[in-house]
């Protein structure tokens, strides 16, 4: 057993689960102290080293602000379906593909030494995780996903050791966001008003092809539509009076033939002279001057006057082309009545089927009504579009801009004077640790009650330090 020269009295308590060896902690670091002393000594060496080959990060930053449409949607509709967060993440979806960034890659020229090892699509993956996005604080909407706020900023932010490359990585990947997102919001608007042109289209076409289907059943039954109803009716009507006075007139033609009939063949001149002029004045009262019988009774009231006094055969012969125009006067009212009578069989005929008609005639309007709704709604919404589709061309609508752009860090993320100081730290805390280590390897005794501990002797008595 290895004993110190003395034997210390043990003035205090023991400290409870603590090794008897480190009960006294300035005894051990100075029974320890060379051995302490030599790791500190080459635990610095190694940190003074390591500090001086530590490769120093720098971080590159932009801020980017992204903000909601300038005009109300009751005035230009927007044809964007997601808010702006929702946008946003889309839009950093498409910028952070792999290809995307391998361009990037390509084009800034980073990491010029791993692209000798390494294949663009690893490098694009390790730029994915090191290129970081993120809102920035006290923003609304921050935190809230759900939320729609009207401006929100965010920080594009990325580490490495080359602070002109880092700078020109993030101010490329804000360039391409900015772009990605006017890119986006065109495309969305221009892919509504493209759907809604060949919406309206198709509206447009099927309201022409039922209104050309519709004027067709119109003139295919015409008199037989609901609104003509009170038109049939009012020409049925008409057409029974003429139809009336078509017979009237008939029966008056035949009259008049049995009287010329009943006449002797031989007339005296003041007899027949006074029988066309009555004629001729009952005629005139019924017909327009270009009827036949009018004529003819003028020619033969003309022939009288000229031959004043003629009798016997003459008065036959005017006998017989008055019976002529009369039985001419009788064809041309019969061939009226008749078409009369067509007429009339005709519209009775469409008044019968005016039920059916008008059961077919109104599901074709309520058709039309509802294909006439659907193209002004369709030529609406397809204004609409337009309109949204403009807002985005003039870069009104929901904006992606640039607040800060990233310039070369000059000063590291963690800079040397601190990893020297932690490496100190860890240094003379590695060296105290290795005393403890070698204290509890080689223990010595400390007082009476740590000796009556290692041998099962009882002590009778201590000597005190000699100072």
């Amino acid at each position: 057993m290895t004993t110190e020269t003395d034997f210390y009295e043990d003035d205090g308590e023991e400290a409870p689960g603590l090794p008897a060896a480190l009960r006294d902690p300035a005894r051990v670091l100075r029974r320890q102290s060379r051995l302490i002393l030599f790791s500190l000594a080459l635990f610095l060496a190694v940190t003074s080293a390591a500090t001086l080959h530590f490769p120093l990060k720098f971080q590159a930053r932009a801020t980017i602000l992204l903000t909601a449409k300038s005009i109300p949607d009751e005035f230009v509709p927007t044809t964007i379906i997601a808010n702006i967060l929702e946008e946003f993440e889309a839009i950093r979806g498409i910028v952070f593909l792999r290809a995307n960034l391998a361009k990037i890659i390509s084009d800034t020229g980073l990491y010029p030494e791993e692209r000798e090892t390494l294949t663009l699509e690893d490098l694009a993956g390790r730029l994915l995780s090191e290129l970081t996005v993120t809102p920035v604080a006290g923003v609304a909407g921050v935190g809230r996903p759900k939320a729609a706020p009207h401006s929100i900023s965010f920080e594009v932010a990325m580490s490495g050791e080359d602070p002109e490359v880092l700078a020109a990585v993030v101010n490329r990947t804000v360039a391409e966001l900015i772009s990605a997102n006017v890119e986006y919001r065109s495309r969305q608007a221009r892919v509504t008003t493209e759907f809604m042109e060949r919406e309206y289209s198709r509206a447009d076409e099927a309201l022409r092809v039922h209104q050309r289907k519709l004027a067709e059943f119109r003139a295919q039954n015409r008199g037989a539509l609901p609104e003509e109803q009170n038109g049939v009716t009012s020409k049925l009507e008409r057409l029974e009076v003429q139809r009336g006075n078509a017979i009237l007139l008939i029966s008056e033609f035949q009259a008049q033939l049995e009287r010329i009939d009943a006449r002797p063949q031989a007339f005296t001149e003041s007899e027949t002279l006074e029988d066309l002029r009555s004629r001729h004045q009952t005629a005139t009262a019924i017909y327009t001057d270009d009827h036949p019988m009018i004529i003819s009774l003028k020619r033969q009231l003309t022939a009288w006057e000229e031959k004043e006094g003629t009798t016997g055969s003459t008065a036959d012969i005017e006998a017989l082309e008055e019976r002529e125009a009369i039985a001419k006067g009788v064809e041309i009212e019969q061939l009226r009545l008749d078409q009369i009578d067509r007429t009339v069989s005709d519209l009775e005929g469409r008044l019968n089927a005016a039920p059916l008609i008008a059961e077919e005639y109104a599901a074709l309007v309520r058709e039309e009504a509802i294909l006439e709704e659907n193209y002004n709604e369709y030529l609406r919404k397809l204004k609409n579009a337009e309109l949204a589709l403009s807002l985005e061309h003039s870069q009104q609508g929901a904006r992606l801009v640039r607040l800060d752009e990233a310039m070369p860090p000059t000063s590291p993320v963690i800079p040397r004077w601190l990893v020297a100081c932690a490496g100190a730290v860890v240094s003379i805390g590695l060296a105290l640790l290795i005393g403890v280590v070698r204290e509890l390897l080689a223990p010595v005794l400390i007082d009476e009650q740590h000796l009556e501990d290692s041998i099962p002797i009882p002590c009778l008595g201590s000597i005190s330090e000699i100072t």
